[in-house]
């Protein structure tokens, strides 16, 4: 564990030099999935990525306007699925649909079929009449 938190405090140094809005987004998003990869093993890591990806969402009105500069358009960005995913494992639904709220605004796609709609639908909300 003391490698992956050396590892994770390097990442955290480099990009509080980081100021290109891109370069910050592709950073957190690395960190975000990180971090919820080794959430199951190393539970402490569940706390830093709800933390990272928080950091993420509150600087991403910048950050989409720079990513629709650069690429034209706001692509796939994990941060609010895996984020609105760690808050639904803890049962916090509300917070969970805080997160898709904003993805939606944004043009955030999702990566899967159901979307962030779906998410805010819950189970078969979607498919109901």
């Amino acid at each position: 564990m003391t490698a992956i938190r050396k590892g994770l405090a390097c990442t955290l140094r480099e990009l509080a030099g980081l100021t290109d809005p891109v370069e910050r987004h592709f950073s957190l998003q690395a960190m975000v999935a990180e971090t919820y990869r080794l959430r199951s093993d190393h539970p402490e890591m569940r706390t830093v990525c709800k933390g990272v990806a928080l950091q993420h969402l509150a600087e991403f009105k910048t950050i989409a306007e720079a990513l629709r500069a650069k690429l034209g358009s706001v692509p796939m960005v994990r941060a609010f699925r895996l984020l609105a995913t760690l808050l639904a494992e803890d049962l916090c639904f509300d917070g969970a649909i805080r997160v898709c709220e904003p993805a939606i605004s944004f043009g955030v796609r999702d990566e899967f079929a159901m979307g962030f709609e779906g998410r805010i639908a819950g189970p078969g909300g979607a498919d109901e009449p």
